[in-house]
């Protein structure tokens, strides 16, 4: 890829377990000017894994007057998200030891 070679900044935002996993044997994410970025609370267990095997990785989180629009975004995109959701309101100590 012409803009990893060149050293700019890539960020890699998505939560395709698959596509990570293209991107990785293609040795992209070995390079120092590339991360790897998600939405807090969602695959927790991936990034993590990313951030152990040495990867660059980044976790956003939603904040502000539209968070609530962007929420059902996400859920209209993946409506199981909406299991995750409840079991953190249920039970946010589970969560709380999640380290990214």
């Amino acid at each position: 890829m012409f803009w990893i070679a060149a050293n700019h900044p890539i960020s890699i935002a998505t939560h395709d377990e698959k596509l990570i996993n293209q991107i990785s044997k293609l040795g992209y994410l070995n390079n120092p000017n590339v991360e790897v970025e998600m939405l807090y609370g969602i695959r927790p267990d991936l990034i993590k894994q990313l951030k152990d095997d040495g990867y660059k990785t980044r976790v956003y989180l939603t904040y502000g007057k539209e968070w609530y629009l962007y929420l059902c975004h996400r859920i209209a995109e993946y409506p199981p998200n909406i299991y995750l959701a409840v079991a953190d309101m249920i039970d946010p100590p589970r969560t709380e030891n999640n380290t990214y």
